[in-house]
């Protein structure tokens, strides 16, 4: 499976990253709340994210990368310059990635008085190509933390979108999107019953 795809505009992403040897990325509760507080800053305006996991020592996410009309005005936000007719929109979306986990990693290393990368080097993604994967990429990402022994049941981890998508709070995540390609709030809770579907190799636990 390649994990370092780029990141192309109006296309669907798997992306995740692991913490660097033994070491946790959040060792608090507040240290969740940031690291989505960041994502929220810095991957909103690029992406659409449709689910995500935060589990100790690692990610999930389920994202779209927004089309190009959307990066240029981004980009134009941010350089306050249109971005130029070479520009290549993978690398400028790889670096909004950057940011957000470079930012956290500072907060993180101020916080508990460490040195040193927090994160693996690379974020790993893979490129979501069916609506059965999107479906079953959810699933595998709601249920990560219940693989890792951290929960009985999906509804039970609290840093994980699952209960976001059941709500009417207000929210960041593409709500609307993901129940519909569920079919409704009630195939989304059948599909999620159970172990997710593992098919070939597109899904590994980590």
């Amino acid at each position: 499976m390649k994990y370092h795809q780029p990141l192309l505009p109006d296309c669907i992403y798997h992306v995740f990253n692991h913490a660097c040897g033994t070491e946790n990325l959040f060792r608090q509760a507040d240290n969740y709340s940031y690291f989505l507080e960041l994502m929220i800053r810095h991957l909103a305006p690029i992406a659409d994210v449709y689910a995500y996991n935060l589990l100790p020592n690692h990610f999930h996410l389920l994202l779209r990368i927004k089309n190009e009309q959307k990066l240029t005005t981004c980009y134009q936000a941010q350089k306050k310059i249109p971005p130029p007719a070479s520009i290549d929109w993978s690398k400028y979306v790889m670096q909004q990635f950057s940011n957000w986990c470079n930012a956290y990693a500072k907060a993180y290393n101020k916080r508990f008085d460490r040195r040193g990368a927090l994160f693996l080097d690379y974020i790993k993604r893979s490129h979501i190509t069916s609506q059965d994967y999107f479906c079953n990429c959810i699933h595998y990402i709601h249920f990560n933390a219940v693989h890792h022994g951290l929960c009985k049941s999906i509804d039970e981890w609290y840093w994980t979108s699952f209960q976001t998508c059941l709500t009417t709070a207000v929210t960041r995540l593409d709500r609307e999107v993901v129940l519909k390609n569920f079919d409704g709030k009630e195939q989304f809770i059948t599909f999620h019953q159970g172990k997710p579907k593992i098919f070939g190799d597109e899904f590994e636990f980590i």
